[in-house]
């Protein structure tokens, strides 16, 4: 093998060793960049993936009207065999302090910088129950046929909560399959298909109008 060809080889595989080197480096902080950037389609593909996966319906972006005449809106309804899912995003960088039955919790937001910055926030577990009360009524449907999920970004520290309610639950993404699933797995009778169709289709409606200001 003659020397030109040795250092081709040599170039070419330093090449590749860099670039992978250079990837496995920059991954993690680009892909955190992007879902900062776009939160709402980062747990729209990871919800999408769970419902393709388990054949179930999705609605997504539900605007509901509140009988003050404001307006509400639910990020995903999810119709499982069992169960009907009222889902929130929310997501957070940094740390978040609370639990269910307080009324706002303590946001420690980090910056770019390393800086923290304290706030409140409104306890997204009452405002997922308050979502299904609001649905369980306007269709008139059971309360515990519902459950509440809360869906958060896997990196971020929720300090001092304990999912304690059977039916209102603050998951990581990654854990929604596994949620849901056990849910579904339940012993008891499903909900069944046509009534289900009709139901999703009727929040679907009800969307639409909302939205349009109808």
């Amino acid at each position: 093998m003659s020397f030109e060809l040795k250092l081709t080889i040599y170039i070419v595989a330093l090449f590749f060793v860099t670039g992978a080197l250079l990837l496995w480096f920059f991954y993690a902080p680009i892909n955190k960049l992007r879902r900062r950037s776009s939160p709402g389609a980062f747990f729209y593909e990871r919800v999408s993936t769970v419902v393709n996966y388990g054949d179930f319906y999705l609605l997504n972006n539900v605007s509901l009207d509140l009988p003050t005449g404001e307006k509400v809106m639910v990020d995903h309804i999810i119709g499982g065999e069992k169960y009907i899912y009222v889902i929130l995003d929310r997501y957070f960088e940094g740390t978040v302090r609370g639990n269910y039955n307080d009324h706002y919790w303590i946001y420690y937001m980090e910056s770019l910088f390393g800086k923290r910055k304290k706030k409140e926030i409104s306890n997204p577990l009452k405002q997922v129950q308050s979502l299904i009360d609001l649905i369980s009524l306007q269709n008139i449907i059971q309360k515990d046929l519902f459950v509440g999920i809360v869906l958060v970004n896997d990196d971020c520290f929720i300090s001092g909560y304990e999912n304690k309610s059977n039916s209102i639950k603050l998951i990581p993404v990654s854990k929604l399959e596994k949620v849901i699933n056990t849910f579904e797995k339940e012993d008891i009778d499903p909900l069944g298909e046509k009534k289900l169709e009709i139901l999703i289709q009727k929040l679907h409606d009800e969307s639409e109008l909302s939205k349009n200001g109808k």
